[in-house]
């Protein structure tokens, strides 16, 4: 219990820093690096703390309610660390797997984290001179919030329109007629880029803090690290049309894997083109007002 009580004292007190949205000042890249990593270890280990006490008091509660429990038949709910292994282990039985049941692990969490990372984009879009449309959001707990709720229904929507547009190419490239089997490929396949932009936006608010909302949301160089992930869940959703729906070879290159990086390229050029040309605008804003 006391592990519990610290872990979670560890959070609070985080936490608490956040919603001030106050953010010590750097020298230099390298400390802020510092600071970054310094801050994920003291999460990692308000974590572990909570996550080990919860397990030790788990196992002297299935010991002391051993003896004349009946054992439930079931299937047992796969565990967190079980599914990225098996995943991020042998994505293709995986897919065999799980892909095509009534309910695949975690599948809702998946949708929804789809969701929340595309309106993270789009808010970071819209403090960084890029969105049309202005958000209203000066601090990580509207963001947060926004997010995870507006998520849910955007995750919904890519599930259908964008999984729908995914079946489309499966039958074009000569795949078998499975909707819902095409829109678990995609969004299963989204999970890497879902991952590296969390990361992010989660190392971003570490070190920025209020300044990220001060700065113009976070540096385009930083989403270098989203196009590698991007293309990484390009050839997982390659992979799943091929090993699920059964599509032809050549045609599944030429529709997953070129069209969709052409298109990521475009539109990945394009953002940071304007991000670039918002910040230059702002550094000349600056010199202005100085001189």
């Amino acid at each position: 219990m006391l592990r519990i009580v610290f872990g979670i004292l560890l959070i609070v007190g985080m936490l608490s820093a956040f919603v001030t949205q106050s953010a010590p000042t750097f020298e230099d890249g390298a400390e802020m690096q510092g600071y970054v990593i310094a801050q994920i270890a003291f999460i990692a280990l308000a974590i572990w703390l909570i996550s080990s006490g919860i397990k030790k008091r788990r196992a002297k509660k299935q010991g002391s309610d051993k003896a004349g429990k009946v054992e439930t038949v079931g299937k047992t709910k796969m565990a967190m660390v079980d599914f990225l292994k098996s995943f991020f282990g042998d994505y293709k039985a995986f897919l065999r797997k799980n892909i095509e049941l009534k309910k695949p692990p975690y599948w809702l969490m998946v949708i929804w984290l789809y969701g929340v990372v595309r309106m993270l984009i789009r808010i970071d879009s819209s403090v960084g001179g890029i969105g049309v449309v202005s958000f209203g959001i000066h601090g990580w707990f509207d963001m947060w919030v926004s997010s995870l709720i507006f998520g849910s229904v955007i995750g919904l929507i890519g599930y259908w329109v964008i999984g729908s547009i995914f079946h489309l190419g499966v039958l074009l490239a000569g795949g078998h007629h499975k909707a819902k089997a095409s829109r678990m490929v995609f969004v299963y396949s989204s999970i890497p880029h879902t991952i590296a932009v969390m990361a992010l936006f989660f190392v971003g608010m570490l070190g920025l803090r209020g300044n990220y909302f001060l700065d113009g949301g976070l540096d385009p160089s930083w989403f270098h690290i989203s196009m590698a992930a991007s293309l990484y869940s390009i050839v997982l959703g390659y992979i799943g049309a091929r090993e699920v729906q059964k599509t032809k070879k050549i045609r599944s290159i030429l529709i997953f894997i070129v069209l969709p990086v052409l298109m990521h390229a475009s539109i990945y050029f394009y953002s940071y083109a304007q991000s670039q040309r918002a910040l230059d605008q702002l550094m000349q804003s600056v010199q202005e007002v100085q001189e």
